[in-house]
């Protein structure tokens, strides 16, 4: 793990800025026990709390950005990996994310929709249902 240069959003005082962090901070930086990684613009990627929307109160912040659905507390953005699939530093600007970030009120944050089991045949069959998924052709 090392340190890195991050853009941090806080959907609770609803600001975005550039943070030096140690990656193997993460969750204690986001608040949780468990984070996912979804891909945002760039070959960037952004670190959520994978429990944010099940764990959620009245003091919970959400926000969109690149993602279809409202995420939950706070998000951490990193740069494209390099070749030992490492995170590298963050070279978006905080004007571009600041421009595109949605606020999103507690009260307009629907409930947790509930969970999809789906099975495939096969791994060509998994694909081509998330390459429509992606298109969002479904």
């Amino acid at each position: 793990m090392s340190t890195i240069n991050t853009i941090n959003i806080d959907p609770v005082s609803r600001t975005v800025e550039y943070k030096n962090i140690h990656t193997s901070n993460l969750n204690q930086i986001i608040g949780c026990r468990v984070f996912s990684m979804i891909n945002i613009r760039d070959g960037h990627a952004m670190f959520i709390d994978d429990e944010g929307r099940l764990t959620a109160d009245e003091n919970t912040g959400y926000f969109k950005l690149d993602y279809p659905g409202p995420i939950a507390g706070v998000g951490v953005i990193v740069g494209p990996v390099d070749e030992a699939c490492d995170s590298t530093s963050a070279t978006l600007s905080l004007a571009d994310i600041e421009r595109d970030i949605v606020w999103i009120n507690n009260a307009d944050v629907g409930p947790v929709p509930p969970p999809v089991v789906l099975g495939f045949d096969s791994s060509i069959e998994m694909i081509d249902y998330l390459e429509v998924m992606e298109r969002g052709d479904l």
